[in-house]
């Protein structure tokens, strides 16, 4: 077995002090070198000639940093949720770092477990996707304590004023959209939203969709059945058909004039379902999504939906962690940012 290179390794064969290959490889606080561009760029070609790998722990024993971030979200998680991971890793890229993703069910021993591991492969810092997890917020949040930085993704239900973390107003989102069809003399809403039943409850962003809903039809005096958040609860999701035809026997049973669904691969459905009806959106029904997942443009007629901004949301929170990180924030002011979501008119409404 070879042995590990080492600094001393590069810095003889790049011709610079040790001190120097550290400025490069692996930065800290305390290391204030200047080192030109070109003198960066031999070092890193010296370094890779030389399969080096840096020593993480001994990096972080130093007061260096090892540039990984973890990353906790749920298995389950909706396909905006996944996303906002892919445009944090790209966010993150941005500041030489990379991420670590814990990908967990709904599990305390779970989620403990990820969090363990993060902090053993020397995690920087955790970004925690908070409303994925309802029911064990507290207990995430003990877990947690012993990282050193952490942010989390919406705003925690046991949040005690000194947590950081951004916040997306999700039920404004569909208020906004309530707001859009009354506007365009839709008066029979209903909302379609298939969901897993979960033993700790939904997650905190279906909620708040709920919500706004709810607050959105009571604002201009329309009427809806108020146990509409109840129905379409599922032990497993049911294939693609099977949800068709529950969107198609709501439409037929309920005759709406607009449909908001609880993201935009439910509004996919409900544009399936009304295909198969004969009927024609936005002529007999209106429709509108949540998430604007790419794809939401390109369905004919293209998805009214709403964006929650997910690339500058991630760009903000991995900025945010870093900042903390590298000591750039004020450690005695936490970060508390609010976001409001986009209406983005397209043609099925």
């Amino acid at each position: 077995m070879s042995n590990p290179v080492r600094l001393i390794d590069i810095a003889q064969l790049a011709g610079v002090s040790k001190v120097t290959v550290s400025k490069v490889l692996n930065p800290s606080p305390g290391n204030h070198t200047k080192v030109s561009e070109a003198t960066a760029e031999k070092i890193r070609k010296v370094a890779e000639s030389l399969n080096y790998r840096p020593n993480l722990a001994a990096r972080q024993l130093a007061g260096g940093w090892s540039k990984l971030l973890g990353v906790l979200i749920d298995a389950n998680s909706a396909p905006g949720e996944l996303q906002r991971v892919s445009f944090a890793a790209r966010a993150a890229e941005q500041h030489g770092y990379r991420l670590v993703i814990g990908q967990c069910h709904n599990d305390l021993a779970n989620i403990r477990a990820y969090l363990d591991d993060f902090a053993s492969r020397g995690a920087d810092g955790v970004i925690i996707h908070s409303n994925a997890f309802p029911g064990l917020n507290a207990d995430i949040l003990k877990a947690a304590a012993k990282l050193s930085h952490v942010i989390y993704y919406d705003q925690p239900v046991c949040d005690d004023g000194t947590l950081d973390f951004i916040h997306v107003d999700f039920g404004d989102g569909v208020r906004q959209l309530v707001d859009h069809l009354y506007g365009r003399g839709r008066r029979r809403l209903v909302y379609f939203a298939p969901y897993l039943r979960f033993p700790c409850g939904k997650h905190r962003s279906q909620r708040e969709r709920e919500q706004g809903f709810t607050e959105g039809m009571k604002a201009h005096g329309l009427p809806f059945d108020p146990d509409f958040a109840y129905r379409y609860l599922y032990d497993e999701m049911p294939p693609v058909p099977e949800l068709v035809g529950a969107a198609a026997q709501m439409i037929r049973i309920e005759r709406p004039d607009a449909v908001i669904a609880r993201n935009d691969d439910y509004a996919a459905i409900v544009l399936r379902a009304l295909w198969k009806l004969g009927m024609r959106c936005p002529d007999d029904v209106a429709v509108a999504g949540y998430d604007n997942l790419q794809f939401s443009e390109y369905l004919t007629p293209a998805l009214t939906t709403v964006d929650n901004e997910l690339a500058e949301t991630s760009r903000l929170i991995v900025d945010s962690l870093i900042g903390r990180i590298e000591k750039k924030l004020p450690p005695e002011q936490p970060v508390r940012l609010y976001r409001s979501p986009k209406l983005i008119i397209r043609e099925t409404t």
